[in-house]
């Protein structure tokens, strides 16, 4: 009799056990899929002939380093230290110019500054056409469409704090 109770116990331990290893899949599946759907829904996607760039003062302290833009087929990516900066690179708010014995120089971007780089990585495209220059140089807004009329497409990350127009 005890052993009856014994392998019944250990059978009901087991079904438990089964059922329980069950419903962790099912919530490991549903947090993954709760993940993937939350990083796909995070960027924001606008595309147009004609578009305007520009970078407000007010949050120009949110850009950090590796936050990024894409134009077209070009990921703009920022960058806190001048040593990492390559062709598709464009400060971050606060980044380091200069590093000599050990000293280094720290400095922030203003709108403008953000929107001549911008400018200069899209430039060396050779893909776009810039209207309005001077704007750039006045509030550092980039307006400009593509050399081939297709709509330009822009994707960038939801809270990346940048002001899209057309």
């Amino acid at each position: 009799m005890i052993t009856e109770l014994i392998k019944t116990q250990k059978l009901r331990n087991f079904q438990l056990l089964a059922m329980l290893k069950k419903q962790l899949k099912t919530i490991i599946t549903l947090v993954t899929l709760s993940l993937v759907f939350s990083c796909i829904n995070n960027t924001i996607k606008k595309s147009n002939n004609i578009i305007s760039i520009n970078y407000p003062e007010s949050n120009l302290f949110k850009i950090k380093d590796d936050n990024w833009i894409i134009i077209d087929d070009i990921k703009v990516t920022h960058k806190n230290n001048i040593e990492k900066v390559n062709n598709f690179s464009i400060p971050s708010y606060s980044f380091t110019s200069l590093k000599v014995e050990g000293k280094t120089l720290t400095e922030k971007a203003n709108t403008i500054d953000m929107g001549m780089h911008l400018y200069n990585v899209l430039k060396h495209s050779n893909k776009y056409i810039f209207h309005n220059k001077a704007e750039i140089l006045i509030n550092g807004k980039i307006t400009f469409s593509r050399k081939d009329k297709k709509k330009i497409l822009i994707e960038y990350k939801k809270n990346y704090p940048v002001n899209i127009s057309f």
